[in-house]
C-alpha cells in the first residue's frame, strides 16, 4: 500500500479517482472509516510533516514502520489557497475574511484531520499559511525524494495525463491502462458557483475576487513559490 501526501485542495481526489478507475484497486482517505475488505492501493493524507504522518499511521492504522512508497502532490499555491478558502467556508457554513483565513484560521479546524484532538505532533495552533509553508518545506523543498517517493504536479496531471499517470502506475508497480473517461469526472463539488474549477493558473482569472488571498500567498510563500517553479 502506498500513500498520497497532499495539502488540501491540491487535486488529490482527482488523482485517486483516476487511479481507482484505472487499476481496479481502491484509493481513499486515511481519515475515512477503514473496511478490511478493501483492496487498497493508496491512502491520502494531509499531514503537514513526516513526523505527523508517522503519528497518523500509528493512531489510525496501527502501523509502526516506515511507509514504503509515497506520492507527493503539489499545485500552484495560489490556486490551492483560493480553493481551500472556498471549501472551508462551505463546509463550516460560515463567512470570514480572506486575511483572517490565511493568517489566523487554524489549519486543523479548516482541514478536520484530527477531529478528536488525539494527535501527538503539531499540538499548538497552526495557521493555514504556516501549515502550507511547513508542508512545502518538509515534503518538497528541503528534502530529496528517494526511490520510494514520487513528486507529481497537479498541472502535469492535466497537461500530460497519459505520461504522468504512466509514471504513477510504474511507480506503484501497476500493470494497467489509463481510464481516460475518469479524467473528465468532477470529484469535489462543494459550491453552487458555476465557474470552472481545477484549472491551471485559475487564480489569474480570479484576481479581482481574491486579491487578499493571492497577496498573502505571494508575500508569505514567495520563496516557496520560486523554489517550486510557479
Amino acid at each position: 500500500m502506498s500513500f498520497l501526501v497532499a495539502f488540501p485542495r491540491s487535486g488529490s481526489n482527482f488523482l485517486q479517482n483516476v487511479l481507482r478507475k484505472s487499476s481496479g484497486y481502491n484509493a481513499r482517505s486515511i481519515y475515512a472509516p477503514m473496511d478490511k475488505q478493501d483492496k487498497l492501493i493508496n491512502l491520502k493524507s494531509h499531514a503537514p510533516t513526516r513526523a505527523y504522518l508517522y503519528d497518523e499511521t500509528r493512531r489510525l492504522l496501527g502501523i509502526n514502520s516506515e511507509i514504503s512508497k509515497k506520492i507527493i502532490l503539489i499545485r500552484d499555491p495560489r490556486d490551492v489557497m483560493i480553493s481551500f478558502y472556498e471549501y472551508t467556508k462551505f463546509q463550516k457554513h460560515d463567512s470570514f475574511s480572506q486575511e483572517f483565513f490565511c493568517n489566523q484560521y487554524d489549519y486543523f479546524l479548516a482541514a478536520p484531520i484530527d477531529r478528536n484532538c488525539k494527535r501527538r505532533e503539531e499540538r499548538s495552533p497552526l495557521t493555514v499559511i504556516c501549515a502550507y509553508r511547513k508542508h512545502l518545506n518538509e515534503w518538497i523543498i528541503h528534502t530529496s525524494a528517494g526511490s520510494n517517493e514520487l513528486v507529481v504536479r497537479y498541472e502535469s496531471l492535466l497537461e500530460d495525463s497519459g505520461g504522468t499517470f504512466a509514471k504513477i502506475f510504474e511507480f506503484l508497480c501497476l500493470e494497467c491502462t489509463l481510464d481516460s473517461n475518469s479524467l473528465d469526472e468532477k470529484i469535489s463539488l462543494y459550491s453552487n458557483e458555476t465557474r470552472e474549477r481545477g484549472t491551471i493558473e485559475g487564480w489569474k482569472h480570479l484576481f479581482s475576487d481574491y486579491q487578499s488571498i493571492i497577496a498573502a500567498v505571494e508575500d508569505n510563500l514567495k520563496n516557496e513559490i520560486s523554489a517550486l517553479g510557479y
